[in-house]
Protein backbone atom coordinates (compact mmCIF):
# COMPACT_ATOMS: atom_id res chain seq x y z
CA UNK A 1 0.00 0.00 0.00
CA UNK A 2 1.29 3.37 -0.93
CA UNK A 3 1.53 6.15 1.73
CA UNK A 4 1.72 9.96 1.64
CA UNK A 5 5.26 10.27 2.75
CA UNK A 6 3.79 12.76 6.07
CA UNK A 7 1.61 10.09 7.32
CA UNK A 8 4.25 8.23 9.06
CA UNK A 9 5.68 11.21 10.34
CA UNK A 10 2.17 11.60 12.27
CA UNK A 11 2.49 8.10 13.58
CA UNK A 12 4.08 8.93 16.70
CA UNK A 13 1.33 10.80 18.01
CA UNK A 14 -1.26 8.89 20.62
CA UNK A 15 -3.75 11.33 20.68
CA UNK A 16 -5.41 13.76 17.60
CA UNK A 17 -6.87 16.72 19.10
CA UNK A 18 -8.16 17.62 16.11
CA UNK A 19 -10.86 14.70 16.28
CA UNK A 20 -11.96 16.10 19.91
CA UNK A 21 -14.00 18.78 18.15
CA UNK A 22 -15.29 16.59 15.70
CA UNK A 23 -15.97 14.30 18.69
CA UNK A 24 -17.60 16.82 20.33
CA UNK A 25 -20.83 17.90 17.88
CA UNK A 26 -21.41 14.27 17.50
CA UNK A 27 -22.06 14.13 21.10
CA UNK A 28 -24.28 17.04 21.57
CA UNK A 29 -26.30 16.06 18.40
CA UNK A 30 -27.10 13.13 19.80
CA UNK A 31 -27.96 14.43 23.27
CA UNK A 32 -29.65 17.72 21.78
CA UNK A 33 -32.08 15.19 19.74
CA UNK A 34 -32.47 13.10 23.01
CA UNK A 35 -34.13 16.39 24.91
CA UNK A 36 -36.25 16.91 21.70
CA UNK A 37 -35.11 19.66 20.38
CA UNK A 38 -36.73 20.17 17.12
CA UNK A 39 -34.52 19.85 13.58
CA UNK A 40 -31.85 18.23 15.33
CA UNK A 41 -30.26 15.29 13.22
CA UNK A 42 -29.69 12.53 16.29
CA UNK A 43 -28.62 10.19 13.77
CA UNK A 44 -25.99 12.24 11.95
CA UNK A 45 -24.11 12.34 15.45
CA UNK A 46 -24.45 8.01 15.99
CA UNK A 47 -23.07 8.29 11.77
CA UNK A 48 -20.09 10.74 13.12
CA UNK A 49 -18.90 8.13 16.10
CA UNK A 50 -18.89 4.93 13.56
CA UNK A 51 -16.95 7.21 10.84
CA UNK A 52 -14.86 8.36 13.73
CA UNK A 53 -14.50 4.61 15.20
CA UNK A 54 -13.66 3.47 11.59
CA UNK A 55 -10.54 5.93 10.91
CA UNK A 56 -9.19 5.22 14.64
CA UNK A 57 -9.36 1.82 14.17
CA UNK A 58 -7.75 2.40 10.48
CA UNK A 59 -5.16 4.75 11.93
CA UNK A 60 -4.27 2.29 14.92
CA UNK A 61 -3.70 -0.34 11.89
CA UNK A 62 -1.52 1.47 10.10
CA UNK A 63 0.64 2.66 12.87
CA UNK A 64 1.45 -1.27 13.59
CA UNK A 65 1.88 -1.87 10.05
CA UNK A 66 4.49 0.96 9.67
CA UNK A 67 6.00 0.24 13.30
CA UNK A 68 6.38 -4.01 12.88
CA UNK A 69 5.83 -4.12 8.85
CA UNK A 70 2.79 -6.76 9.80
CA UNK A 71 -0.62 -6.21 11.40
CA UNK A 72 -1.78 -8.64 13.86
CA UNK A 73 -5.63 -8.83 14.63
CA UNK A 74 -5.58 -11.12 17.20
CA UNK A 75 -3.31 -8.63 18.81
CA UNK A 76 -5.61 -5.57 17.83
CA UNK A 77 -8.36 -7.07 19.59
CA UNK A 78 -6.88 -8.14 22.46
CA UNK A 79 -5.67 -4.61 23.02
CA UNK A 80 -8.69 -2.88 22.58
CA UNK A 81 -10.12 -6.00 24.97
CA UNK A 82 -7.86 -4.87 27.83
CA UNK A 83 -8.66 -1.05 27.18
CA UNK A 84 -12.44 -1.77 27.55
CA UNK A 85 -12.63 -3.86 30.04
CA UNK A 86 -9.89 -3.23 32.59
CA UNK A 87 -11.21 -0.01 33.60
CA UNK A 88 -14.88 -1.56 33.54
CA UNK A 89 -13.69 -4.04 35.52
CA UNK A 90 -11.99 -1.68 38.19
CA UNK A 91 -14.89 0.67 38.68
CA UNK A 92 -17.03 -2.59 40.42
CA UNK A 93 -19.65 -2.91 37.60
CA UNK A 94 -18.83 -6.69 37.00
Amino acid sequence: MSQSPELPLQFHKSHLPALDGVRAIAVFLVIFYHFGVPRVPGAHGVMIFFVLSGFLITWLLLKEDEQNGTISLAGFYKRRTLRIFLPFMSIGFY
